[in-house]
């Protein structure tokens, strides 16, 4: 039976983010094939360590278990680097060092170790089995200046230890290729589990009177974890709704951003900002579109694989559609900060249902293969159970 050790940087379970969920769907659907993994996490929740709780292992699913190690000084330079909002080069910089002893046991007992993010690679060191690095992004993209180099330093490090290479694109296959050469990489989309929203259609009217959301109104959905290219498509829609008050009223549009991108619940004329959530599927049950208003990163966006597989019509941006396919016209509508307004006011399947309900059913089927994590990992279960 083939054992996976996942080392990650935060605890993964239960998902929060974006990242959070691409992990947390990758070990499902490779456990679903009969793999068990196990999860060291290095560090926890807030709310864990205020209320004292030690580090310790918890059953996530029948072949799924995360340790979540809670030792405060790892947390603390954590939160320092996060308060200076800097990358998580401490964990590159740590685990050269020093690695806990439980980590070092479970390298010993696993078929494969999983390096989530490349900062971690530093954990596999000494180890004789095979190494898969999963890759969110390539990490150098999102950071500037010298830590740029710091960045894309530690990735071709990271890169050159994996035996495999999992990437969320074609394009950040590309890069990975052109660090390592060709034959390292697969790609996994950030794939979803399609079954969380099929029951939407009975949440929708008890999710919209929660929201005190008057009839005829037609919201857009932001889905946003607390990420920098989130928090400014937070920043880029309420600018738009303070500049574009009379066109979003006479339209009967409301902008409605849920998740931690915002550490707290607020209110404006045509947009809600919910702030963390316990479950994100109340606002997908109450959204009739949703909008993708990220303008920079790399690899697949989460949200736009639960935007599909929830049957919602999707505006976004270029840069929030990369890795699937989505022509505008055909799957949904392309935006950018120049046209958006034009779009809301004048494109028809913004009031006709069943026009929306065509885009959205047409990239749903043109992106089957990349929106459900089951079909997305098929190729990497292969490779993972074959052992090379």
């Amino acid at each position: 039976m083939t054992k996976l050790l996942i080392v990650s940087g935060l605890q993964i379970h239960p998902p929060g983010s974006g990242g959070q969920l691409r992990s947390s769907g990758l070990a499902a659907a490779l456990a679903e094939r009969g793999m068990d993994i196990e999860i060291y996490s290095l560090v926890g929740r807030k709310a864990d360590y205020l209320a004292g709780k030690p580090s310790g292992w918890m059953q996530v699913a029948p072949r799924i278990r995360e340790f979540v190690d809670r030792t405060r000084w790892w947390a603390a330079v954590q939160m320092a680097f996060y308060r200076l909002h800097l990358p998580p080069l401490w964990i590159t910089w740590l685990l050269r060092l020093f690695r806990p002893k439980l980590l070092r046991q479970l390298l010993t007992t696993c078929d494969w170790v999983v390096i989530d993010f490349p900062f971690l690679y530093p954990a596999a060191r000494g180890s004789t089995k095979p190494v898969l690095l999963n890759t969110h992004n390539v990490e150098a993209n999102l950071a500037t200046g010298l830590n740029r180099h710091l960045v894309a330093t530690i990735e071709a490090a990271a890169a050159r230890v994996a035996n495999v290479i999992v990437c969320c694109s074609t394009d950040d296959q590309a890069h990975f290729d052109a660090v390592n050469g060709p034959g390292r990489t697969l790609v996994v989309a950030n794939g979803v589990d399609t079954q969380r929203f099929a029951q939407l259609a009975a949440q929708r009217q008890e999710s919209r009177d929660a929201l005190k959301l008057k009839a005829g109104t037609t919201v857009l959905l932001f889905a946003a974890s607390n990420f920098g290219p989130n928090a400014e498509g937070l920043a880029f829609l309420s600018d738009f709704a303070a500049q574009h008050e009379h066109l979003l009223e006479q339209r009967h549009i409301h902008f409605l951003v849920a998740g931690s991108v915002s550490k707290s619940a607020y209110q404006k004329p045509h947009l809600t900002v919910t702030g963390p959530v316990a479950a994100i599927e109340p606002y997908f049950a109450a959204a009739d579109w949703a909008i993708n208003a990220v303008f920079r990163g790399s690899g697949t966006n989460v949200k736009m694989g639960e935007y599909m597989a929830a049957d919602l019509p999707i505006l976004s941006t270029a840069v929030g559609q990369r890795g699937f396919d989505f022509q505008s016209g055909i799957h949904g509508l392309t935006f950018t900060p120049e046209t958006l307004a034009g779009l809301l006011a004048d494109h028809p399947a913004l009031q006709d249902r069943r026009a929306a309900a065509v885009l959205a059913a047409s990239a749903k089927a043109a992106n089957l293969g990349r929106i459900s994590m089951r079909a997305a990992t098929e190729p990497l279960a292969q490779r993972l159970l074959s052992g090379v």
